[in-house]
């Protein structure tokens, strides 16, 4: 473990020297899918279930889909193989990325060049590949990048309730996650390797399970572990800090307060971005990089990256007046109105099982504002 801790030392004295490019490069790409590419995928949806006069896909439904819309089914398989492209594509862009600054030869339009080289090299066999990849890697995939597009593949609440209150349901559940968690390890090398070495899908999968053999899979965990908990520890005093400093701050006049808690929301949400830049860029640097050849560094590239720092300067400061503007009006706005409450599917501590009586019967005790409820309509109507 000590070994391990000086590792993350000397990667995080590594990040320190280019923390401004790593941090745009991450808010680069979250903002292009927030603010583009997940639009997009909502309108496609959009678009194809209200052609067919369909309200909503549910595991209800969905056998109805299948019989009665097949275009549909199609139309949402094509979006299906859209997604796992991006999703390919932006883990893609942040390993190139990493790479290319911690060499300081970075430039947005190499990254696109590489990105597109990338792309090119998949072919239609490797997406199923993909898929049960992606699946296997989200626990530890957040911690290089956590992406909005995996944000919603879980496991919902109801179910896990279910299978925790039956002792063999219970062992089951944890066998396969178990399960899960240990071929996500052996594959934890694979994406990589197909952006670093360029290996095809069942190459890299190969790779990847070698690299793991015996107890080396134990210190991939190890180091996984190490990371997280750090992160999970400088986020808990990072935010017991600022929000113990805004509670004696309410103390003083209300305009002062209300500016200060301006200051401290910005505080917090540049720095968790920052402190999960830290956390995929240790990530990578500390498992991934050793994979990548050293090149050659032209006096060409090093100057494109200089003025790429610039350009990285200049959106952390578009960053910084957007978010201040956002949060003077939510905080304007908020402190002239109580807060609406509304019980989600009527369940709130555990109250019963969502969308039922008695679910609803006691969330009713606790006197939200509305309960939110999912109708479906029967043969009888």
């Amino acid at each position: 473990m000590k070994n391990i801790l000086t590792a993350i030392g000397q990667q995080t004295r590594a990040f320190q020297r280019h923390w401004l490019s790593y941090f745009s490069l991450f808010v680069s790409v979250d903002l292009v899918i927030q603010l583009i590419v997940i639009p997009l995928f909502r309108l496609a949806t959009t678009v194809i279930l209200q052609a067919a006069q369909i309200p909503f896909i549910s595991y209800q439904n969905v056998v109805m889909i299948a019989r009665h819309h097949p275009l549909v089914v199609v139309a949402l398989l094509v979006e299906l193989i859209c997604l796992l492209l991006v999703v390919d594509l932006q883990f893609a862009a942040v390993l190139l990325g990493i790479r290319d600054i911690s060499r300081e030869m970075f430039t947005v339009r190499g990254l696109v060049r590489k990105i597109w080289q990338t792309l090119r090299r998949l072919r239609p066999s490797s997406l199923l590949v993909l898929m049960v990849y992606f699946i296997l890697v989200i626990p530890f995939a957040d911690l290089v990048y956590r992406t909005p597009l995996l944000a919603k593949i879980q496991v919902p609440q109801f179910i896990l309730d279910y299978l925790t209150r039956n002792g063999l349901l219970l062992t089951a559940t944890v066998t396969i996650y178990l399960v899960l968690t240990f071929l996500g390890l052996r594959l934890v090398w694979a994406l990589p390797l197909m952006v670093y070495q360029r290996l095809r899908p069942r190459a890299a999968f190969h790779q990847s399970w070698q690299r793991t053999q015996g107890r080396r899979w134990l210190a991939v965990a190890l180091r996984l572990l190490a990371i997280g908990f750090l992160a999970v520890l400088v986020m808990a005093a990072f935010y017991t800090l600022v929000i113990g400093a805004q509670w004696l701050l309410d103390f003083l006049p209300q305009p002062v307060a209300a500016l200060f808690a301006n200051i401290n929301l910005l505080i917090i949400q540049l720095g968790s971005e920052l402190v999960t830049t830290w956390t995929g860029v240790v990530t990578v640097s500390l498992l991934f990089l050793p994979l990548t050849t050293a090149a050659p560094v032209t006096a060409s590239q090093r100057l494109a990256a200089k003025g790429n720092r610039v350009f990285a300067g200049l959106i952390l400061v578009v960053l910084v007046v957007v978010a201040a503007a956002g949060n003077g009006l939510y905080l304007s706005t908020s402190q002239h109105h109580r807060p609406v409450t509304i019980s989600h599917r009527g369940v709130a501590e555990e109250n019963g099982v969502q969308n039922t009586i008695p679910a609803l019967k006691r969330t009713h005790r606790l006197h939200p504002d509305y309960v939110e409820l999912d109708v479906h309509e029967t043969k009888d109507r």
